[in-house]
């Protein structure tokens, strides 16, 4: 339910097919080397909302959201949005193909009544969950393959980023919507 996760949407133009009915985006969270780009590899653009943010990688042609990574190209990390996932081409539900939503977070940028049990922010530990299991995907070597970056860790293509005018004025539609 994060803004910045609102403000990418808007950015795509396909909030209503990201976002659910309180602002909220389902993301898989995985590691780079299990994520498989079979065809348009030519496609993939990249994002940034701020100077200092994530890279946000999209494909060019249908701006169908595809990764979320953080900049350090170590970090054996990748959301991937729901929109991206083949369960449907399998004939399973997301529940099905993925594993059941375990954590809603940011309930703080909610646009509607948050789900029960939802946190304000990241709670501490699910931090220390996350960071451990970050560190032991970077031991086992899951940062790589990394179908989003090059051999030295850069991404394929040069990520755009927003300025702070264009940012504000998309936050400010997601706040009105």
């Amino acid at each position: 339910m994060c803004a910045d996760c609102q403000t990418y949407a808007r950015w795509l133009g396909h909030e209503d097919e990201i976002l659910d009915d309180v602002g909220g985006t389902d993301i898989y969270q995985t590691t780079p080397a299990r994520i498989r780009i079979t065809d348009g590899k030519d496609h993939i653009r990249c994002v940034r909302l701020s100077p200092k943010g994530p890279y946000r990688f999209y494909a060019g042609c249908c701006r169908t959201a595809l990764a979320n990574m953080a900049v350090p190209a170590g970090m054996a990390f990748a959301g991937v949005p729901h929109v991206f996932t083949d369960h449907e081409g399998a004939g399973v539900s997301r529940d099905e193909a993925l594993g059941p939503v375990r954590l809603h977070i940011q309930a703080k940028d909610a646009t509607g009544p948050a789900p029960h049990g939802s946190h304000r922010g990241i709670d501490k530990l699910s931090l220390v969950g996350m960071a451990a299991g970050l560190l032991w995907d970077r031991v086992k070597g899951e940062h790589v393959p990394n179908p989003f970056r090059t051999s030295d860790g850069a991404p394929i293509c040069e990520p755009e980023v927003l300025t702070r005018d264009q940012r504000s004025k998309l936050q400010a539609e997601c706040k009105a919507r």
